[in-house]
């Protein structure tokens, strides 16, 4: 049986994910609105960490910011300084 590799990447990320496997996500930030988490997503994506951007409403919408587990710490010190700008 011949096993092939699939290779995946988000868009406008130009960092190459992982041979095959799925990622756990964390969120490591909650934005009071679109502008702001738009904001967030196009800096990390440009720094190359995978970013989804999730929709939540509770009693006002607001959006999560979710990277893969494995980078919350690297995400988080960039993250600091996107948010003091």
């Amino acid at each position: 049986m011949e096993y092939k590799k699939t290779i995946f990447f988000m868009s406008n990320c130009p960092k190459l994910l992982n041979w095959g496997y799925r990622f756990m996500w964390t969120v490591i930030y909650i934005a009071p609105t679109a502008k702001i988490a738009d904001r967030i997503q196009k800096r990390l994506t440009e720094e190359g960490f995978l970013v989804q951007v999730r929709p939540i409403n509770l009693t006002k919408p607001q959006y999560e910011i979710l990277v893969p587990s494995g980078e919350v710490q690297e995400v988080q010190e960039v993250l600091g300084s996107i948010l003091h700008m």
